[in-house]
């Protein structure tokens, strides 16, 4: 048997054993578990071209069921895979709960990434250093950069960004020591040369 016509009788195996075990798509633990252990079985009885009852396929079976319990020749990479292998023969229902527990983890993790400010992404105070130099005030020295930094964006009250000690301070939490104000507006003049230009 090919490999693709062994993948073929996979993917009719797995679309098979769905339409049995998982007929309405809202099934507990319980028995996606079951579903999976079913089909590892059965996988592993096409594999071998043991598919009738009987004491060869019972062993297949059981030696199949060894290899889920020590599934040793996995690799770290397949941590999560090894340990839901080995609850599926302890507990089918319980390798379930752990494999939809782990994406329900992933997930999280996700979310909570995408939330992050992204380590390009710029703070409110080089944001506001590339408005400032927008237009035609491009070239003024950092130092005058520095003073504009603090005026308030619509002329009337105080702005998002104070001057205290030897650093800019944004209401956000984002700083800027003074020492650094130069290099930071030497690059905000390099993008905006290189948006010009491109």
């Amino acid at each position: 048997m090919t490999e693709r016509d062994f993948k073929a009788i996979i993917d009719e195996l797995g679309n098979r054993l769905i339409s049995e075990s998982l007929p309405d798509g809202h099934e507990t633990n319980l028995v996606s578990g079951e579903f999976l252990l079913l089909y590892a079985l059965e996988r592993e009885r096409l594999r071998h071209g043991i598919t009738e009852p009987g004491s060869e396929r019972d062993e297949l079976d059981a030696q199949t069921i060894c290899l889920l319990k020590n599934p040793d020749k996995l690799g770290p990479e397949h941590s999560v895979a090894e340990a839901a292998l080995r609850r599926l023969i302890r507990n089918p229902e319980c390798a379930a709960d752990y494999v939809e527990a782990k994406k329900d983890a992933h997930s999280l993790k996700q979310s909570l990434a995408a939330q992050k400010p992204r380590e390009g992404a710029r703070d409110p105070i080089t944001r506001r250093i590339d408005e400032i130099l927008e237009g035609e005030t491009s070239n003024l020295p950092a130092k005058d950069v520095g003073r504009l930094l603090t005026l308030p964006l619509d002329g009337e009250g105080q702005g998002s960004i104070v001057f205290d000690g030897d650093e800019y301070k944004h209401v956000d939490g984002a700083t800027l020591k003074v020492g650094t104000l130069a290099s930071r507006v030497s690059d905000a003049r390099k993008r905006k040369n290189k948006r010009d230009s491109g």
